[in-house]
């Protein structure tokens, strides 16, 4: 299936991954709407942290998104930042991934334990995108899980099987401009129309570096 996020994401028009202050976030929709709009990006994607039991109102989070667009030229797309569980599912409730457009995967909260981070992904891989065709899921930040223990990875057997395993089930991969994951060789090396640029954004800093990120691709690094 072919849906939003598989366009030409390169030249800068997805404001993608995003959090707000319902969780760790500083801004609201409304503050990312308007930063969104004076940047030149036509769609803002949000990609709240969420569980299965959220301590936050998810209706109201929800209705915040979409009020937020109302008016503007830029549109608003709800989705949700779900950690990967050793079970080989992720902590989101059923009905709210019913809710969402879009899903990014985080594996940098699982144990550790390699063997089963990629026994868990590549079962979530193989059976949430077949379940939920019509929303995108996307590995975001991939490696964070390494980066958060110091250890190298762009050559590790088990990265590299879950890079080979999101591709093989047309899962997106964020290359992250905040932590410096996906680097630009591994992008090159993926599928065209693979990788989604993303923010990861908690903050105004966050979002002035995406903008640099983003004006170095268009400089130069077409492909992500």
């Amino acid at each position: 299936m072919e849906t939003a996020l598989r366009s030409d994401w390169w030249r800068g028009q997805y404001l993608f991954h995003v959090h707000t202050s319902y969780t760790d976030g500083h801004l609201t929709a409304a503050e990312y709407v308007d930063f969104a709009e004076k940047a030149g990006a036509d769609t803002v994607v949000f990609l709240e942290h969420i569980r299965r039991e959220p301590q936050y109102d998810v209706d109201r989070f929800s209705e915040e998104v979409r009020l937020a667009a109302d008016g503007k030229v830029v549109q608003t797309v709800l989705g949700f930042e779900a950690k990967l569980l050793p079970g080989g599912a992720l902590d989101i409730s059923d009905n709210h991934l019913s809710a969402a457009a879009v899903i990014g995967i985080a594996e940098h909260g699982f144990p550790d334990n390699p063997v089963l981070l990629l026994e868990a992904f590549r079962k979530v891989v193989a059976t949430y995108p077949s379940r939920w065709p019509k929303i995108d899921f996307v590995w975001v930040h991939p490696g964070l899980w390494y980066v958060k223990r110091g250890l190298a990875f762009e050559q590790d057997a088990t990265y590299l099987a879950m890079l080979n395993s999101a591709r093989d089930a047309s899962v997106l991969i964020e290359r992250s401009l905040r932590w410096g994951v996906l680097s630009p060789a591994m992008s090159a090396a993926l599928p065209p129309g693979s990788v989604v640029v993303g923010a990861d954004a908690h903050t105004r800093r966050d979002l002035q570096h995406w903008v640099d990120g983003v004006s170095l691709i268009r400089s130069g690094d077409r492909n992500p």
